[in-house]
């Protein structure tokens, strides 16, 4: 399904919402897929180019997504980013909000 995604939080810390607002949003086809990383069967959701799919995601892939409210035109996942930071990798808390296209 295609929507229109606005990452909350950066770094794991949440974003104001009049910054959400006024910040990037990204459009594309939203897709949950399972995936192994070392060893662990993982859900995994990603927002593809609608273009062009195979070129990549719009954004980090949000890993074990949770559905946290539905209405009819938008809903908002939550889950865990992987972030790089100079102690190495780190899995941050990540929301976005969905609205339909």
């Amino acid at each position: 399904m295609r929507f229109n995604v606005r990452p909350l939080r950066r770094k794991g810390r949440r974003i104001p919402w009049r910054e959400v607002q006024n910040g990037p949003s990204y459009c594309g086809d939203l897709i949950t897929h399972v995936r192994e990383i070392k060893g662990e069967l993982l859900v995994v959701a990603t927002l593809r180019n609608p273009v062009s799919p195979m070129t990549g995601q719009l954004l980090p892939e949000l890993h074990q997504p949770a559905l946290v409210w539905v209405t009819p035109l938008a809903l908002r996942l939550r889950g865990f980013e992987r972030s790089e930071d100079s102690q190495g990798t780190l899995s941050v808390v990540q929301e976005w909000h969905c609205e339909s296209q």
